[in-house]
Parts: C-alpha cells; structure tokens; sequence
C-alpha cells in the first residue's frame, strides 16, 4: 500500500488550484472595477 500520492500529482493539483484562485482573484477584481466605473 502506499500512503502518499505521487508528487507529481500533488504538484499538478496544487498548480491547478493557485490557477483557479488566480482566475476567480482577477475576476472579481474586474467586476468590482466595472461596478464602480458604471456607478
């Protein structure tokens, strides 16, 4: 049995979650941008 997933995955995974932050992070700073111009 191995009790540690590869360190490629973790690696992959953990790559994959910053790009999800990164994107959410960048949209609502957009969206915040764009509700303060329209008010």
């Amino acid at each position: 049995m191995r009790f540690f997933p590869d360190l490629d995955a973790v690696r992959l995974h953990r790559r994959s979650l910053m790009g999800v932050t990164a994107a959410s992070a960048i949209f609502w700073t957009m969206l915040l941008a764009a509700g303060a111009a329209l008010t």
